[in-house]
């Protein structure tokens, strides 16, 4: 199941109170014990995991999450990653982006890459039962061929992160880096982009070592792992929404498995 959790300071989206009453609602008519909060940042603030933590507690059921987080704040808090396993989380996804110091500052991660990788063992030793997942950028501005592969042998030399996926630069004409890309020494040829350190088929040919040594290629990895289910409801799931959207008029000719979610396994790729 799915909700939105998330916050400016303190006002919620959806305050402990209104996200109480939905998941009663839910547990009362569905059973419904594990959730994927769809907050970019879950972890903004101690105070919000708080609060969120004290409300989880009055529930009738042991809530199970998984959700976004910032791996910088919660090494910078440290407190902040045992309210979040007494919570109920079970798996999370950090956009880590890049280990090129340089590079990560570009796009506002600020944290040296070593006292990252420091703190993600720190969080895998600390709790082992939560699953950690990351996401990486191949191609972002200063980053190098020997720095992507350094990344690549760090993850497949450790087991501090359970998953892990990379995605190649994608560059829009609104981005920072399209507006003035050269700037940030981009080029564009008939085959994308480039730059000095390496062109956008490079950055695609390293970003295929994460589909090779990892759990599941994908980001969305954690979502599944935590939800218990089974391929038959799953089944039923996507032939309700068929028959939905023929209901309404509706006939649609092609489906898509968005972000590749049912290539997580064979079973569900079966369905």
């Amino acid at each position: 199941w799915s909700s939105d959790v998330c916050s400016s300071d303190l006002d919620f989206c959806k305050s402990p109170k209104v996200l109480r009453e939905e998941m009663l609602r839910n547990y009362i008519n569905h059973g419904t014990e594990g959730y994927m909060f769809s907050d970019d940042t879950y972890n903004d603030s101690v105070e919000k995991i708080s609060k969120l933590n004290d409300m989880y507690k009055t529930l009738p059921f042991k809530l199970e999450f998984s959700s976004y987080a910032r791996a910088d704040l919660i090494i910078s808090k440290p407190e902040s990653w045992d309210i979040l396993a007494e919570s109920g989380l079970k798996s999370v996804f950090f956009g880590i982006e890049s280990f090129n110091h340089k590079s990560a500052k570009t796009i506002g991660k600020g944290m040296h890459p070593d006292k990252v990788k420091e703190g993600l063992q720190w969080m895998k030793e600390k709790h082992p039962h939560i699953l950690i997942s990351c996401g990486f950028i191949a191609g972002l501005p200063y980053e190098t061929k020997e720095s992507l592969n350094s990344t690549c042998d760090w993850l497949e030399s450790n087991n501090y992160v359970d998953s892990y996926s990379f995605q190649v630069l994608s560059i829009s004409p609104l981005s920072k880096i399209g507006i003035d890309p050269v700037k940030y020494g981009y080029k564009f040829n008939e085959q994308g982009w480039y730059n000095d350190n390496m062109t956008a088929a490079e950055a695609e040919k390293i970003a295929s070592r994460s589909m090779k040594n990892t759990l599941n290629g994908f980001t969305f990895y954690n979502r599944l792992r935590n939800l218990n289910y089974n391929p038959e409801e799953v089944r039923r799931e996507l032939q309700a929404q068929i028959d939905f959207s023929r209901q309404i008029g509706l006939n649609p000719t092609h489906i898509d498995t968005h972000m590749g979610a049912l290539a997580v396994n064979k079973k569900l790729w079966r369905v």
